[in-house]
C-alpha cells in the first residue's frame, strides 16, 4: 500500500505545481498589460470609458482567480511533497 501512496502524493505534487505555475503566468499576463498600457507619465490609457471598465473588471477577476489558483496550487505541492495525503479521505 505504500506505493500507491507515495503515487498519490506525487500527483498531488505535480498537480500543485502546475497550478502554481498557471496562476504565475496569470499574474504575469495581467501585470503586463498594466505595464505597457502606461504612458511616459505612468498614467494607464485607454481607447475609450467603455474600454476602461471592461479591462479592468476582465484584469480583476484573472488577477483575482490566478491568486487563488496559485494559493491552492502551492498548498497541493506542499501536501504532496510532504507526503500528508491519503488516497483513503
Amino acid at each position: 500500500m505504500a506505493g500507491s501512496d507515495q503515487l498519490f502524493a506525487a500527483i498531488f505534487a505535480s498537480v500543485g505545481a502546475l497550478l502554481f505555475v498557471i496562476g504565475y503566468f496569470g499574474d504575469h499576463w495581467v501585470d503586463r498589460r498594466q505595464f505597457y498600457r502606461r504612458n511616459d507619465n505612468g498614467v494607464e490609457e485607454f481607447k475609450s470609458y467603455g474600454s476602461a471598465v471592461a479591462t479592468s473588471y476582465i484584469e480583476g477577476i484573472v488577477g483575482f482567480l490566478s491568486k487563488i489558483i496559485k494559493i491552492i496550487g502551492g498548498m497541493l505541492f506542499v501536501l504532496g511533497t510532504l507526503g500528508l495525503v491519503s488516497p483513503y479521505l
